[in-house]
């Protein structure tokens, strides 16, 4: 079974997200974060195969965070997804180590394609 670990401060996102994972039997929700802050940590602690990053957070860039989790050796497969879908964004965002990079605009069924490609 895949974990995942949601990072985005919008709630009705995180209500979808959440509702995508838990709907399909080889996934599992391993947590959420909604800032910047701290959510490095928690992700190592939870120990997710998997991680949804937004870009823009609160308090804080999602890019930041995305480089941050790729210093740590047993970093999760990272997918950047994100309203702010523009190549200057997902070149930046793959050159620092992203595994997928998603526009929200094309909705949660390319999402949860990605999710169950992984999952196998």
């Amino acid at each position: 079974m895949t974990s995942v670990y949601i990072v985005d401060d919008s709630d009705l996102l995180l209500e979808r997200v959440i509702a995508l994972i838990t709907e399909n039997p080889n996934l599992k929700y391993a947590g959420h974060s909604s800032a910047y802050e701290g959510t490095a940590a928690s992700i190592k602690s939870a120990q997710p195969d998997v991680v949804i990053l937004d870009i823009r957070l609160g308090d804080g860039s999602g890019i930041d965070l995305l480089k941050e989790l790729k210093l740590q050796p047993d970093c999760p497969k990272i997918i950047m997804f994100t309203n702010f879908a523009i190549p200057q964004y997902k070149e930046r965002c793959l050159e620092f180590g992203a595994d997928y990079f998603l526009d929200k605009g094309t909705g949660s069924k390319v999402l949860a394609r990605t999710l169950q490609n992984i999952a196998g």
